[in-house]
């Protein structure tokens, strides 16, 4: 049986190791700026490249993900380099002006 410290360990190994990943298979691509950055539907491992394919129905060769797998991993790297996780940002939501009426609009039984 592992120790809490192994387990913490493994699980931190496996996090920079899917970071690392992710980085890798981002498109960069100065012929096309319009999807440098993105991160294409498929990746082939044995060429280590980024891969898109036109014979999925509904799907072009240039066609990328830019809903919620995009926000996920953006917002994924941005706390690991403020070194916080998800739990600490929703401790304390970020306050803006006119904040207070709209999460009475949006949260009717939550006081401000």
């Amino acid at each position: 049986m592992k120790t809490l410290a192994e387990v913490v360990d493994e699980l931190d190994d496996l996090s920079f190791r899917i970071a690392d990943f992710l980085v890798r298979a981002q498109v960069r691509s100065d012929a096309h700026p319009q999807f440098d950055g993105a991160w294409y539907r498929a990746f082939d491992f044995k060429s280590w490249d980024y891969w898109a394919s036109n014979s999925d129905a509904g799907w072009g060769a240039w066609c990328t993900e830019s809903g919620w797998s995009q926000s996920w991993i953006t917002s994924t790297f941005c706390l690991r380099q403020l070194r916080k996780s998800l739990w600490d940002t929703l401790n304390a939501p970020p306050r803006f002006a006119g904040f207070d009426d709209l999460a009475v609009k949006m949260f009717h039984n939550q006081s401000k």
